[in-house]
């Protein structure tokens, strides 16, 4: 009895295919990545550019392989596994150029205008997440019973792509998804007082301007939540938000009936302000209307997310059925 042998080169290959091919550019793509990963780590270079030529030499080199190894012809669930790799090397590749990671922050009341804290994206993506449009209505902490902190709930609106608006409840665990960017609540969030503010002079808006700034978001038990900013006009102001009982520090939700004050530092006089009070300047009067909260948003995209969770799950499908023969 004589064992069938199969040929381990598909013979009448171009010569580039053969090159393609070789077990020595695998190992070139290896050191490649581990060079463009220190140069990333330790030089703050930037990662898709430096990893794109790598994973573009694994992709040719795998699928040199598959066309030259007749191995890979004669046994489906091994080829099945290697057009896997290709897959998932193009997946991850597609998704960086095309991702987008932002933190965002809105107070109660406010909509989404297309700001970002910090954002980063590939070069692919663009600014189109400038469009959502999404409102912050206010939330809710929900705490086991010993008081630790459990999650948080965040009632939001948002515009869908007809135009008409939606409402319901997001969290950190529970994202808006909304023109394919998952939204979540963070654990950012603080105080956030609302003003009203009449120029002196009379000049539009007639009815004034109304604003919010955001208060730190401190530890709130040892510091006193406060901020820096700017009225109109350049004049400089510093807020500092002081509680009348120490618990109330903590409920960042139904902030309206807080017993609190605020401190005004502009310029050279203090002005303690509750709710209805206003601080007289040459420019105009600033008139503190209530004390609402903010909430932190992290906003992410990745269209390829579906994609490389099946491909990994049909590469260990294939992979369980190669040695699953090889066994029994």
């Amino acid at each position: 009895m004589t064992a069938r042998t199969t040929s381990a080169v598909v013979p009448n290959l171009p010569p580039l295919v053969y090159l393609l091919a070789s077990r020595k550019l695998t190992v070139l793509f290896f050191l490649l990545t581990a060079g463009a990963s220190l140069a990333i780590a330790l030089e703050k270079m930037p990662a898709t550019e430096l990893m794109l030529a790598p994973f573009i030499l694994l992709v040719a080199n795998i699928c040199a392989a598959i066309f030259a190894s007749a191995r890979f012809r004669a046994d489906l669930p091994l080829l099945l596994f290697h057009l896997c790799l290709v897959a998932l090397v193009a997946l991850v590749g597609l998704a960086r150029l095309t991702y987008m990671e932002g933190v965002a922050t809105l107070s109660s009341g406010t909509a989404f205008e297309g700001v970002m804290l910090s954002e980063k994206s590939g070069l692919l993506h663009g600014d189109r997440f400038r469009a959502l449009h999404f409102a912050n209505d206010g939330f809710n902490e929900d705490y086991f019973r010993r008081g630790t902190y459990r999650a948080t709930y965040n009632r939001v609106r948002w515009q869908d792509e007809q135009g008409a608006w939606q409402s319901g409840e997001i969290g950190d665990d529970r994202p808006l998804i909304l023109q394919g960017y998952r939204i979540y609540t963070t654990r950012n969030r603080g105080f956030s007082p609302l003003f009203h503010w009449q120029p002196a002079d009379g000049k539009e808006p007639r009815d004034g301007i109304y604003g919010t700034v955001q208060l730190n978001d401190m530890p709130v038990d040892t510091i006193s939540p406060s901020v820096k900013w700017e009225l109109p006009g350049g004049i400089q102001a510093r807020a500092i938000l002081d509680f009348e009982t120490p618990d109330a520090r903590k409920a960042l939700h139904g902030t309206k009936d807080l017993p609190h004050t605020l401190t005004l530092k502009i310029r050279d006089t203090r002005h303690e302000l509750r709710p209805g009070d206003k601080a007289v300047l040459p420019e105009g009067t600033l008139t503190y209307v209530q004390l609402d909260s903010w909430m932190g948003y992290q906003i992410s995209y990745d269209p390829t997310q579906p994609w490389i969770m099946a491909t990994v799950l049909l590469g260990i499908a294939s992979l369980i059925r190669f040695y699953w023969r090889r066994i029994w």
